[in-house]
């Protein structure tokens, strides 16, 4: 098993990141997805520019196109993508289709990283993922209509390879960055994009929301966007992107899990299943 340094830190990352479907089904309800996105980018960019005036960290000239191709797909394609995909098809499925992501980084990792195939990661991987789709079958609607939902399942499916591209291509870069100094660029350049669409209209202005939506926001902010991805990073920079990406497939967990205990939702023995398949899943890659 790995470091328990990094085992408590993509712990963490996990939690952050699976608290953080709370805190969106909570924001949504006052703040539509796009202005939310910018929101929560804008909060952490705040702590990540402070961290870089303070470390004084310049990224070479040859490689802002590099890390600026970074935060563009891996970071603004995935968070639109997957926002406008979930205007047509049910967020189970759109959940269902993202944990594909670690299964995509598995192959992925072998053929531009050159990390080892093992039968015990791809078990491994293929255990996780039943699992989650076990859970996310127990609590949610799979189904969708051909019609227009097809559109939902290629734009999800598309920010299914933007994860992938992010975890692979960001491995790449640590060969010349720290991870926050990376997390601190990608993040900002990913705010680029959104900041083009305030002419059009599209970013809202008006915080005359509640305070539990404020609380939801800052907590997307420096929880699950700040300190997750820098946590993710750090994690990413100790593990092979293979073993790291596994983790993710417990975060549809941890938000099952989380809206049972806070928002009184069903728990089942199907549920429970599906996190033990999910927890021997990443036991069998890592150990």
């Amino acid at each position: 098993m790995q470091d328990r340094k990094v085992i408590a830190i993509i712990s963490m990352t996990v939690l952050f990141w699976g608290w953080a479907f709370l805190a969106i089904k909570v924001a949504v309800k006052e703040v539509d997805a796009y202005s939310l996105t910018f929101y929560r980018f804008t909060i952490a960019n705040v702590f990540l520019t402070a961290y870089l005036l303070l470390k004084k960290a310049v990224p070479a000239k040859e490689d802002i196109p590099r890390i600026f191709a970074l935060g563009f797909f891996g970071v603004t394609a995935y968070h639109v993508l997957l926002n406008f995909g979930e205007m047509y098809i049910s967020s189970g499925l759109a959940s269902l289709i993202i944990a594909l992501a670690p299964v995509f980084v598995f192959f992925f990792s072998i053929s531009f990283l050159g990390e080892d195939f093992t039968i015990k990661k791809f078990l491994g991987s293929i255990i996780a993922l039943s699992g989650v789709f076990l859970v996310i079958l127990d609590t949610s609607d799979l189904s969708f209509s051909m019609n227009e939902s097809m559109v939902g399942v290629a734009a999800v499916f598309v920010s299914a390879l933007s994860a992938t591209f992010y975890i692979v291509y960001g491995k790449v870069l640590f060969e010349k960055y720290e991870p926050l100094t990376l997390t601190a660029y990608a993040i900002i350049f990913a705010t680029v994009p959104l900041l083009l669409l305030i002419p059009f209209g599209v970013i809202n202005f008006e915080f005359n929301f509640s305070a539990e939506t404020a609380y939801s926001i800052l907590f997307l902010g420096i929880f699950a966007t700040f300190l997750g991805y820098t946590g993710w990073y750090y994690v990413l920079d100790k593990m092979q992107a293979s073993q790291a990406s596994i983790f993710l497939q417990a975060i549809p967990v941890v938000a099952v899990f989380s809206a049972w205990f806070l928002l009184g939702e069903k728990i089942t023995l199907l549920t429970v299943l599906g996190t033990i398949f999910v927890v021997v899943g990443v036991y069998f890659v890592n150990r």
